[in-house]
């Protein structure tokens, strides 16, 4: 029978602000697997169209064959390069959602201009414009390079099936409408010939009305269309999307998630690297684990592969840790038999108190894994990475934002590097979450040099961190928000922050100390040092700072020959950071000063400017003033500096060396009568046996 669907065609035209199918592409270039891009994007786009009130979304995955002589009939434009594909590539993939929305919104650039949307819609932000930030709160990314994913399985065609409920009418609408993204310079590509002079790579099909295109909405030509790959349509109050990709390469995939670290391919292959619909399984479990068959989490995810329904059961040991974890977070549960946690603090940088996140971790046998026996799994490096085991991989760091899928798990990383596995036959199983709501505060200022202070969420910073593929998390040197507003962020470092207290919460608890061979402290300066360092027990009841007089009472007179810095009370803030208090006795007329950070060492001090390593062994918080005083009283202002500001007469800079960390402080006064500064700096301290120092680097008038 001969397939009466037929698509009309338009292709993007080659212009100044025309994207480039090979440029979109390129964008999207990453180190995972194309078939786990497929999962995180395709689910997370799920998630983010749930339906309110709805607990579950289903996932329906289905592979095989299609028919491909009505396939091809459906594209005149390009069937003749179509007919010329290998029969490796003649097979498909789906995945199809349920209890969520659909791809609502305008079906067209025209119809969205004449009725002054402000909101471009689903549909056009999905099918039509790559690049289209998500702006759905607490979504997982951008329906931008994200979906050029999908491009990668196969030849470049992918086929968009949407079913929504009109919010007016109350009726159900059908879409269905094709997009080919492709290299442009590939002459053997689908476009190459068709498009002539105007290589774009760029082109979609649908129905056109008065020369627009738009997505066939027929019922009849979508089940005519549906029934090539023996899809069903969507019934009764169904709504959903559901996204075909058509001559995808089975081999080429597979290949692909094998690592090339395997020199036999025949030899400790996972089995689930020779079946895609074992991949897709796994890989689901390997990046939502938090909702994979979880039914504590809102919403969390039912699976269907190939018409058979995936159970918890199904899980392997880690991620089903994985998932305990995250119910601990959802149930603000600190600890129990199987789990620890401690909180992650950075003072002085939030508007709302000191907490970052919390990590929770466990400690995993063999046993606890089912390696052993008749078990036998891989061990949890292999079900992560599809790599076999290496040296000294037992500690693994898995962090998510608030849609609950896993970015990246580090091993031998940033996240993990210098932390001390205390039993090394076990695996060291974390997972950090991070306080998505708390806030700090930054400074804007505009291009006639006003100043305004913005909030940014932790949250939202993360997620402006991540790149395309929501991969990892990297500190920015600018935040830039919605409105375009851009701020400098390079001083703030929270991720790095993040880390570095992990990684010193948990040499604490193990009774670790790093060794540092490019500080030579002797044993001896050791225990001086930390005598110094360190509270005894009950440190900190009695201040050694000077009592400083009521309000509007002058203190006592006083005469300086130069302006000096005096440390004070020292206490541990939750057993992971330092807060010291200071006074700075100043000079008069001393307005502009420069303090250096520097490390007590054997014989002389080692400067931070001349730290000879990427990281500093001291991370320098915030500065806090509390006081300030004058010759006609004392001044409470208790202000946090945790990057550059203004505030109070007080005009403050961190001294950093190429944004790599901060060697000291610059303060800058605009009164003439202040005498003296008190406060408190908040800092991280990698081995307690060093000393921080800190010295006045320039005065000026």
């Amino acid at each position: 029978m001969v397939i009466s669907v037929k698509f009309d065609y338009e292709d993007l035209k080659d212009g100044a602000m025309t994207y480039l199918g090979s440029s979109i592409l390129k964008g999207m270039s990453s180190e995972i697997p194309t078939l786990d891009m497929f999962i995180r994007e395709a689910v997370q786009n799920s998630i983010d169209a749930r339906l309110e009130n709805i607990s579950s979304v289903r996932e329906e995955i289905n592979c095989g064959d299609f028919n491909f002589n009505k396939l091809i009939d459906c594209y005149p434009q390009i069937r003749s390069k179509l007919m010329f594909t290998k029969h490796d590539n003649r097979q498909f993939i789906s995945i199809r959602d349920y209890n969520t929305t659909g791809l609502e919104g305008y079906t067209n650039y025209t119809e969205y201009k004449m009725q002054h949307g402000e909101d471009i819609g689903k549909f056009l932000s999905l099918v039509r414009n790559v690049g289209k930030s998500n702006k759905i709160d607490d979504a997982g990314g951008s329906w931008g390079y994200g979906k050029t994913t999908y491009f990668r399985l196969g030849v470049g065609l992918v086929i968009y099936y949407t079913r929504i409920k009109n919010p007016k009418s109350g009726n159900y609408v059908e879409r269905l409408m094709t997009s080919l993204i492709e290299n442009e310079k590939n002459n053997s590509g689908l476009l190459y010939e068709y498009q002539e002079n105007n290589h774009t790579g760029i082109a979609w099909w649908g129905k056109k009305v008065d020369n627009e295109l738009y997505p066939i909405t027929d019922h009849d030509t979508i089940v005519e269309f549906l029934n090539i790959f023996d899809i069903k349509p969507y019934e009764n109050d169904d709504t959903g999307t559901c996204i075909i990709i058509p001559f995808i390469n089975e081999k080429e995939l597979l290949n692909e998630t094998i690592p090339t670290t395997i020199d036999d391919p025949n030899i400790d292959i996972p089995h689930w690297c020779k079946s895609i619909s074992d991949y897709l399984e796994i890989a689901c479990q390997r990046w939502y684990p938090t909702r994979y068959c979880n039914a504590k989490a809102t919403p969390n995810i039912t699976l269907f592969i190939n018409g058979e329904m995936k159970y918890f059961q199904s899980m392997y040991p880690v991620f089903s840790m994985y998932q305990k974890m995250y119910n601990m977070y959802l149930n603000d549960e600190e600890a129990n038999e199987e789990v620890q946690s401690f909180p992650i603090k950075l003072n002085g940088i939030f508007n709302n108190g000191s907490f970052a996140g919390r990590l929770y971790y466990s400690y995993l046998s063999k046993k606890d894994l089912r390696m052993e026996e008749f078990g036998n799994n891989p061990s949890p490096f292999t079900q992560i990475s599809n790599r076999k085991e290496e040296n000294d991989s037992r500690i693994i760091i898995g962090f998510c934002r608030t849609p609950g899928m896993i970015l990246k798990y580090d091993i031998n990383e940033a996240w993990t590097n210098g932390i001390i596995n205390n039993d090394p036959e076990k695996y060291l199983i974390c997972l950090f979450i991070p306080n998505s709501n708390n806030t700090m505060a930054v400074v804007y200022t505009d291009i006639n040099g006003n100043s305004s202070q913005l909030k940014i969420s932790i949250e939202d910073y993360l997620r402006a961190s991540e790149r395309a593929e929501h991969s990892d998390w990297n500190d920015n040197l600018e935040y830039t928000f919605p409105d375009g507003k851009k701020v400098d962020t390079s001083k703030l470092r929270i991720v790095e922050k993040i880390q570095r207290n992990i990684r010193n919460e948990f040499n604490r608890r193990n009774k670790i100390i790093e060794d540092k061979p490019k500080i030579n402290i002797g044993t001896a300066l050791n225990q001086k040092l930390a005598s110094m360092f360190l509270p005894k027990k009950g440190f900190g009841k009695r201040p050694t700072v000077v009592v400083k007089p009521p309000v509007g009472e002058p203190p006592k007179k006083r005469t300086i020959s130069k302006t000096k810095f005096e440390f004070g009370n020292l206490k541990i803030d939750n057993d992971s950071s330092f807060i010291k208090e200071f006074k700075i006795y100043l000079k008069p007329n001393d307005k502009k000063i420069e303090f250096e950070f520097e490390i007590a060492s054997e014989g002389e001090s080692i400067s931070a400017n001349k730290w000879i390593d990427d990281t500093f062994p001291i991370d320098t918080m915030s500065i806090e003033i509390n006081d300030i005083v004058t010759k006609d009283g004392v001044i409470s202002i208790n202000h946090f500096f945790a990057f550059d500001d203004s505030f109070a007469n007080i005009n403050f800079e961190w001294l950093s060396l190429d944004n790599k960390f901060n060697y000291g402080f610059k303060l800058s006064l605009d009164r003439e009568d202040i005498i003296e500064l008190t406060g408190k700096i908040h800092y991280i301290v990698i081995d307690p046996s060093i000393s921080l120092i800190i010295s006045k680097r320039s005065s000026g008038e």
